[in-house]
């Protein structure tokens, strides 16, 4: 058995359903279903056929594959990600205390000058005194070490408040931003809610119950959200039920054969579902589907109100663009969206904002 470290460029790996995979492969055998939230942020996850090119750290919901390794774990997409430096600016790294400090310490050496110069024409015996009395009571390390104290401070108090700078620089530099960037999953949309609309013939109470009770069988996030969301009016048992990971689940209820899934598992006619949805069939009629959608965070609207005329603002999204005409009534028009942006190609829309002189705030979560 091989560890992670053992893993070389060359080498065929089986990922099972559930499994990260552990480094940059070509699908080999199989069809992937792989959810790269945690690194895109994409909440859906995305299909792969043999041949194509899979990235370290991405979940795979479907069935067992196999991948050829073509890069070491240590040169992987995901750590070249996770170690990846900002864009070093000259002159942004500094605080503003230490062109302060330069000037004040010419100040401070001018003032212990002077003072020498004054008590060795009065009195030659406390020059020493007096000079090394200014150096201390000014020493412009007192200026670092209130400065240090004071950001240290602020640090806390944010933390309290559930904000979480990357450093005590951060707190100067959003004094001077001009521009702010937001990722959307996790940071203006709240994880682990979503709104759901079923769009289709309608449900009677005992086919809600049928369906929320074959979902629940499934430990799909999707199917989760779905039995909680529907009232069964008392649960039913559900027999002989098949689920196909990252497809969709079947099985005979109260008599009734019902199917959830994707519209290719439910219909296997396939097309474009455009976006998160769970097609319902029953006793082999397409009834409709459910609409999955994300909740925004409350005052999202007012926060993009309160910044217009401001600054600009400009929104990155590993998502889909399914959500691009509601988020733009919900941000305003002169709001820039951006959807399937990978953490690179988000690190170089910041890069790219930047060498037009603006100086931006991205703010986001995980490895954003």
């Amino acid at each position: 058995v091989k560890t992670l470290a053992d893993v070389k460029p060359g080498d065929t790996i089986r990922v099972h359903s559930g499994e990260l995979v552990p480094a940059d492969g070509i699908l080999t055998r199989g069809r992937g279903r792989i959810d790269y939230s945690f690194v895109t942020g994409e909440s859906a996850a995305v299909g792969k056929e043999m041949g194509e090119l899979l990235y370290a750290g991405g979940r795979q919901e479907g069935g067992a594959i196999e991948l050829l390794v073509v890069k070491e774990v240590s040169q992987g997409y995901l750590t070249q990600l996770w170690n990846r430096k900002g864009r070093e600016r000259d002159g942004d790294d500094f605080s503003f205390v230490h062109p302060l400090s330069r000037y004040f310490t010419y100040v401070v050496l001018t003032v212990a000058g002077g003072a020498a110069l004054y008590w060795g024409l009065r009195d030659p015996a406390v020059v020493w005194n007096a000079v090394t009395a200014v150096l201390i009571v000014a020493c412009p390390c007192a200026l670092l070490l209130s400065s240090t104290f004071t950001n240290g401070n602020v640090l806390r108090i944010l933390g309290r408040n559930q904000l979480y700078l990357r450093n005590a620089e951060v707190i100067e530099r959003i004094g001077k931003a001009d521009h702010i960037v937001f990722d959307k999953t996790g940071t203006l949309t709240e994880s682990g809610r979503q709104r759901i609309e079923y769009i289709g013939h309608a449900l009677s109470v005992k086919e809600e119950a049928a369906v929320q009770s074959l979902a629940a069988q499934s430990a799909h996030p999707l199917s989760r959200a779905l039995a909680q969301k529907i009232l069964p009016g008392g649960a039913c048992n559900v027999l002989g039920f098949v689920e196909e990971p990252g497809a969709g689940i079947m099985g005979y209820v109260k008599g009734r054969f019902v199917k959830l899934g994707s519209r290719e598992f439910v219909t296997r006619a396939g097309g474009e579902e455009g976006g998160t949805r769970v097609y319902v069939s029953i006793d082999g009629r397409l009834m409709g589907h459910y609409e999955f959608t994300n909740y925004y965070r409350e005052g999202i609207a007012q926060l993009a109100s309160r910044l217009k005329g401001d600054m600009p603002v400009s929104v990155l999204s590993g998502d889909n663009a399914r959500e691009k005409e509601r988020l733009q009534r919900l941000l305003g028009k002169e709001t820039t969206l951006l959807f399937g942006q990978s953490p690179v190609g988000k690190g170089r829309y910041i890069e790219y904002l930047q060498g037009i002189g603006r100086r931006v705030m991205m703010i986001g979560d995980g490895l954003n």
